[in-house]
């Protein structure tokens, strides 16, 4: 594990950044005051925990979900994490991934009713998160942005400016050093290992569609993972991320962002998360894999979950039954797409940019004079 603390890994961050200027500066020194104590937790869960982390492996093959944001991965991962035999990354852990072992019996209480206390915290229930309670479901990539790692491609999101060059290297793993490789296995091991150690005889589940784009790198770590692909209808992926990174740019991001920019962003990373997606899926041994849509688990969840459990091989979907439908009648009823106005330039650059993902995953072109 580095000897960098999140505090200083994250200014060397800051500093590698700030010649394209940093727009939001009480941002900035929130995200200092929240890193400064957990440098010294983090040491003493290293004290108290290394030995039983170095010896700790999976127990099972672990479960990922893929698919891009805003494709139904946040609903899918709710959902199957209430089955009492699986375990999942929770926000308090990512929101503290150095030291939530020493510190989520304790500090958790406080630090809801803290964090619950931020506007830019609240914002993300405002059709962004299903749910912000500390103990559940997160995504793995936010602990590594959480820990200051600078293997996370979520520095995109944190330095807009520099999306591209963090999303390329760190997303994609386009040209990424043998080091810098070695340092995103080792943390991304050590932090499922980490999860998993209070509940060794559960399954663990992860979500984080950025691994939507490294099936071989997951694989590499764990050739006999499980994984569901969940996709939804391009448009309506579109429109839920300019949403998405709207809210990230005006609560999170530390720089400014121009719309057209931003839209660019939306379209290129979908184009290559995909493109990903097809290129490497046949590496995933036939049984562990499904791919399903975003439309069929919203309409039917339960057939659905009970799809994956028998084409995963997944035990305990009977006793996981009671669990799953108490949550799912949530969202009961058919599923009725959002109701979106199309723009015409928009829609003629998502059926040029992303023709291939119609193809693929069966979905209808709207015509460019398209309007709602």
């Amino acid at each position: 594990m580095s000897t960098n603390t999140p505090f200083t890994a994250f200014r060397q961050l800051v500093k590698a950044n700030e010649d394209q200027g940093i727009n939001h500066r009480r941002r900035l020194w929130a995200i200092y005051l929240k890193m400064l104590p957990a440098a010294m937790m983090s040491k003493l869960e290293n004290w108290r925990y290394s030995r039983r982390l170095s010896s700790f492996s999976l127990t099972q093959p672990p479960l990922y979900l893929l698919g891009h944001w805003r494709s139904g991965t946040t609903f899918l991962q709710f959902l199957l994490g209430k089955d009492p035999q699986i375990i999942y990354h929770s926000k308090f852990q990512t929101f503290f991934p150095r030291s939530f072992l020493l510190t989520e019996e304790t500090v958790k209480p406080v630090a809801e009713a803290f964090l619950n206390s931020f506007s830019s915290i609240n914002a993300w229930r405002d059709g962004i998160s299903l749910d912000m309670g500390l103990d559940t479901p997160s995504e793995i990539e936010v602990s590594l942005m959480n820990e200051g790692s600078p293997v996370s491609f979520h520095w995109g999101h944190i330095f807009p400016k520099s999306w591209k060059y963090y999303f390329d290297r760190y997303l994609f793993q386009d040209d990424l050093a043998s080091r810098e490789y070695r340092s995103w296995k080792r943390t991304v091991k050590r932090l499922n290992r980490k999860v998993q150690l209070k509940h060794p005889d559960k399954r663990l589940m992860v979500k984080n569609p950025g691994d939507t784009a490294r099936i071989n790198a997951i694989l590499d770590l764990y050739p006999e993972a499980k994984f569901v692909f969940i996709h939804r209808n391009p448009y309506d992926v579109y429109y839920s991320n300019k949403k998405l990174w709207r809210n990230i740019l005006n609560h999170i991001a530390l720089q400014s962002m121009p719309a057209e920019e931003m839209t660019k962003a939306i379209r290129y990373t979908y184009r290559q998360m995909h493109q990903a997606y097809l290129e490497q899926r046949s590496l995933i041994p036939k049984d562990n894999l499904l791919e399903i849509s975003h439309e069929d688990l919203a309409s039917d969840p339960l057939s659905t979950v009970a799809a994956i459990y028998d084409q995963l091989g997944l035990p305990g979907f009977s006793q996981a039954r009671p669990h799953l439908e108490a949550f799912a009648k949530k969202r009961e009823g058919p599923y009725e797409p959002p109701p979106y106005t199309y723009d015409p330039g928009e829609i003629s650059a998502i059926n040029e940019e992303w023709s291939f993902a119609f193809d693929a995953f069966g979905y209808a072109r709207k015509s460019l004079s398209a309007q709602n």
